[in-house]
């Protein structure tokens, strides 16, 4: 039993508490306002862009006159 309690301290130490609650904050603002957070909307903008580039589309932007 002592080495499952070793091993427990070793990965609660190897974990990046910052990144965990970087995470919940957006989860937390998710379920708080019914919208996606920033960080969940950026991967799949990401990944727009990515697939318009390989298309060779490029974006349009309209200037107001």
């Amino acid at each position: 039993m002592g080495k499952v309690k070793e091993l427990g301290k070793k990965l609660l130490k190897r974990i990046d508490w910052l990144k965990i609650a970087k995470k919940g904050g957006g989860v937390a603002f998710n379920f708080a306002t019914g919208l996606p957070s920033p960080d969940q909307i950026r991967p799949f903008h990401n990944s727009v862009d990515n697939h318009r580039s390989r298309l060779g589309l490029a974006r349009s932007v309209e200037k107001r006159p």
